[in-house]
């Protein structure tokens, strides 16, 4: 099998695709604040945001991350959730062992469409085999607060959403997941 011909045809694609990348319009939402102690249960803590500030975007593609806030320090967060993980009770985002704990961003995603769901997930209010944070599952009885950073791209840039990722997984170096 000669992959030659599919290699040059995927460059030309990202060329093409990197000089658009700079011109894209992310629209930064307000940011949401999500104290973990309160994630007892979903019915409780659905009433206490206003989770349909994703509705009228529910079919944009978007980018987003999780910051730490407060005084608690980077690896006792990555502690907490690997030992979560080590349990395997659900799935959990890669924790690299060479990774820099220099950093307070946790965890940095996209979705094409459908981020309401993706955030829910996230809160571990979704199903145990998708992999995602599952804050509702161990970051409780650390009493970590979270910011809840995302943004919206244009309906147009959806093939571009994974790329718009990664610049910004770069830039922010998250603890947990993939970097680029």
């Amino acid at each position: 099998m000669d992959i030659k011909q599919s290699l040059m045809d995927k460059s030309a694609d990202l060329i093409k695709k990197a000089a658009i990348l700079p011109s894209i319009d992310i629209k930064w939402q307000p940011t949401i604040e999500i104290n973990c102690s309160l994630l007892t249960d979903r019915p409780a803590f659905i009433k206490t945001k206003t989770l349909d500030v994703f509705e009228d975007f529910k079919d944009h593609p978007a980018i987003y991350f999780y910051k730490i806030k407060g005084e608690i320090d980077s690896k006792t967060v990555v502690d907490a959730l690997q030992s979560y993980k080590d349990k395997k009770e659900r799935s959990c985002p890669k924790i690299d062992k060479g990774r820099s704990l220099d950093s307070r961003y946790l965890y940095c995603g996209s979705r094409k469409e459908g981020l309401h769901g993706r955030f829910i997930q996230h809160l571990g209010f979704g199903s145990k085999n998708t992999y995602s944070l599952q804050l509702a599952h161990w970051a409780q009885e650390s009493q970590l607060v979270l910011e809840y950073n995302y943004a919206w791209l244009d309906l147009k840039y959806v093939d571009y959403t994974e790329l718009v990722e990664s610049a910004l997984a770069i830039k922010i170096k998250p603890l947990v997941g993939k970097i680029a």
